[in-house]
């Protein structure tokens, strides 16, 4: 090798890490409009209109129904249905989840794709709101922070929250989560009957994670 080549050699050296759930957060998953073929007029109108958004404590959000359909599946049904009533109004209330929830999940939907929809998701997803975010974004089929919730919850699962969290999959259809918290509570079954938790689950479901546990003790596969 020549002394030249030798001069513009160089090591580069990388360190990965996994994505933080937020992080995944960076873009429309609703993108359905090139699945329309047959757009009515009406949804012409719809698409430039600005969908007013109610909140619980009264304060009202103007959106443009065209991110309101990109961004979550329930709009982007509600907005290109033709029986909608509302829609002449061009509002809807989001009252059944907290003020606070709804408008930072509707600033990710306005957030440009990429460094900015991570911010917003970062500020909704936190420990303190997490849950609350998967609820109304499961519901609202934002399917970005609803996975994301859902992998920041399952990294938060111990002894005292395992039986919420099964509670929280069951009701959110997440089938994953679910099977992750039914494991860590049979894995984990002493330490988590003695956290109040465990009397939120119903008589059946205690049974049936006892057994579980007895079986897996009387049958170790290691």
């Amino acid at each position: 090798m020549s002394e030249a080549s030798k001069a513009c050699t160089s090591c580069i050296s990388l360190v990965t890490r996994a994505a933080e759930p937020s992080e995944c957060a960076s873009r429309a998953s609703c993108d359905r409009t090139r699945d329309w073929p047959t757009i009515s007029e009406g949804w012409v109108w719809r698409e430039k209109q600005t969908v007013i958004v109610r909140l619980s404590d009264g304060a009202a959000i103007g959106v443009l129904a065209s991110t309101l359909a990109r961004h979550s599946r329930f709009f982007a049904t509600l907005l290109t249905s033709p029986g909608w009533h509302e829609a002449a109004r061009g509002e809807i209330a989001l009252t059944s989840y907290s003020a606070a929830c709804v408008r930072l999940l509707l600033a990710w939907t306005q957030a440009v794709d990429g460094a900015p929809k991570r911010v917003a998701a970062a500020r909704l997803l936190t420990a303190s709101m997490v849950v609350e975010a998967a609820q109304a974004a499961h519901y609202l089929g934002v399917e970005p922070i609803t996975d994301a919730a859902l992998r920041i919850i399952e990294g938060a699962l111990d002894a005292a929250n395992a039986p919420a969290v099964l509670l929280l999959a069951r009701s959110l259809g997440a089938a994953h989560l679910e099977e992750r918290s039914a494991c860590f509570i049979v894995s984990e079954l002493e330490a988590v009957v003695e956290h109040a938790g465990w009397d939120m689950l119903p008589p059946l479901a205690r049974a049936t994670l006892r057994a579980l546990r007895d079986a897996a003790v009387a049958n170790p596969i290691f």
